[in-house]
């Protein structure tokens, strides 16, 4: 599936690591997180502990990219996460959840659509926020809506989660999906105007897009474009060759 080709192009363009570093950061990163399972209230993570280049609405291009993002997750002492993209993808909603959604009173509550124990859950909970696996009957009774990598949203179905997201969150609430970027050979995969498309589709249903596709994301949108038409192999693979994080809110 797509974003299966993502994780592989990722890890094509990042070669091997350094094994030693990678080491000694991973074993910081789990000394950290049990000192954190330690105390009763978790990890103490305030909004301006994320670094401003955590961006809730962004394009991956990149292993380094998502390795430098799980690198901020250990700093701050979140449970362990083994994959990168994983981490990438989580670490931008728990961004919105911080400086957009909760109040500071980490009471707003989290659907979480993707995998099971995936690591956006495993950190709201850490964090004291509620996590819920089913869309609750009533209107307006969710605070942030995600579908995230590995199981994130495809082209077929990122519409669904919207349409979903805008019946059950509150005003101001946020949605953040990840869907695959590539050409039009990439199953599941959306290009630059498919984006654009649905960024007017969900304008429609009241959620707006909280980033600006002319703007840095759209730039970093283009230089994966690029990237792509610079390397022979994914191209000729058809797969996708970049990861969006989209993130909406409810007007």
């Amino acid at each position: 599936m797509a974003l299966g080709h993502v994780a592989r192009t990722f890890a094509r363009v990042a070669g091997a690591t350094a094994g030693v570093a990678a080491g000694a950061a991973l074993t910081a990163g789990i000394v950290r997180r049990l000192g954190a399972a330690g105390g009763a209230s978790g990890p103490r993570l305030r909004r301006s502990d994320l670094p401003d280049w955590v961006l809730p609405t962004d394009v991956l291009a990149s292993y380094d990219e998502a390795d430098e993002q799980r690198g901020v997750s250990d700093e701050l002492g979140l449970p362990l996460v083994l994959d990168e993209v994983d981490a990438w993808a989580a670490l931008g909603a728990v961004a919105a959840l911080e400086r957009l959604v909760d109040d500071g009173t980490r009471s707003s509550v989290v659907l979480d659509l993707g995998a099971r124990r995936s690591a956006l859950s495993r950190w709201s909970r850490a964090r004291g926020f509620r996590v819920v696996r089913e869309a609750p009957p009533e209107r307006g009774a969710v605070d942030l809506v995600t579908r995230l990598h590995p199981d994130g949203a495809v082209a077929g179905d990122v519409d669904a989660v919207l349409e979903l997201a805008a019946t059950v969150l509150r005003p101001g609430g946020a949605v953040v999906v990840t869907v695959p970027v590539g050409g039009l050979e990439a199953p599941g995969a959306m290009g630059r105007a498919d984006l654009r498309a649905l960024e007017a589709r969900a304008h429609d249903l009241g959620l707006v897009l909280v980033g600006d596709l002319d703007g840095e994301v759209g730039r970093r949108l283009a230089a994966a474009v690029q990237g792509a038409c610079d390397d022979e192999g994914r191209r000729a693979e058809g797969s996708a060759f970049a990861l969006a994080r989209l993130t909406l809110r409810r007007r």
